[in-house]
């Protein structure tokens, strides 16, 4: 296992075709041409929109800076599982991704009106556009939160006629979606640095969650937990909770030398 993340580490440096071949040596014989070609597909056919059962594109040949922890994510899931869980980890971040859109633009909308009171240094209105917009984004991923634990095929079929597919998602989207209901705390708040001014905030909350938690635990996972597969779509869950709370800590000590005073 080792060797794998070895190889996904040769790809954040660069070497991706290098990455690739070392890691194509550990994958069985059934999956070693997705691996060489990103282009095949194999012949289980394929859903809408996303890789089916056996009908992935490797992802670290197409992937920037933004997707290359979600194409980690995939490497390790075909290792350990096949092309079933590469095809639902394709679902659970484009799930994601699609879910907390409308919260980024709640937060884009109020960025003008907090910008504009703290240039004026009208302190009320700072913190109750703050709070509106903090109100609204939790209440928004707590529904969508709802919303996947009551209903996580909904999501997958959105993504895939699959039957194999759709009933592996549904058992992994809830897993990797776990935190979602607290994740609008951290949209609000990033949001507001950016607002206020404070883009150092902003960049150290978004590398806390992305490099410093989620890529650790990433490797560490799926060694603790008997189910690695289940120990991968953790790391995402676990990544949330532990960045939420920092960053409301560090909101809550700028904020009372910033914005609030």
């Amino acid at each position: 296992m080792d060797s794998v993340w070895e190889s996904a580490e040769g790809d954040r440096d660069g070497d991706l075709a290098g990455g690739i071949d070392r890691l194509g040596s550990l994958i069985p014989d059934g999956k070693k041409d997705c691996i060489k070609n990103p282009q095949k597909v194999s012949a289980h056919g394929s859903g809408r929109g996303t890789s089916g059962a056996g009908t992935w594109t490797c992802p670290v040949y197409h992937a920037g800076k933004r997707e290359r922890d979600y194409g980690l994510l995939q490497c390790l899931a075909a290792q350990i599982r096949g092309d079933v869980a590469v095809g639902a980890m394709t679902i659970l971040s484009s799930a994601m991704q699609f879910s907390m859109l409308p919260m980024q633009g709640l937060g884009q909308g109020a960025q003008p009106i907090t910008s504009y009171n703290y240039g004026a240094r009208n302190a009320d209105r700072v913190k109750k556009t703050f709070r509106l917009l903090l109100t609204t984004s939790l209440c928004y991923s707590m529904a969508v939160w709802l919303l996947i634990m009551l209903f996580p095929q909904v999501f997958a079929m959105i993504f895939s006629s699959n039957a194999e597919l759709i009933a592996y998602t549904k058992w992994a989207l809830r897993i990797y979606c776990a935190a979602m209901g607290i994740f609008g705390a951290q949209i609000a708040c990033q949001m507001t640095f950016i607002s206020i001014g404070n883009a150092g905030a902003s960049i150290i909350v978004a590398v806390m969650r992305k490099f410093v938690l989620l890529l650790p635990l990433i490797y560490l996972l799926p060694h603790l937990v008997k189910n690695q597969t289940m120990g991968v779509y953790l790391a995402e869950p676990a990544a949330d909770v532990i960045a939420v709370s920092f960053t409301l800590v560090l909101f809550s000590s700028s904020s009372k030398g910033d914005c609030c005073h």
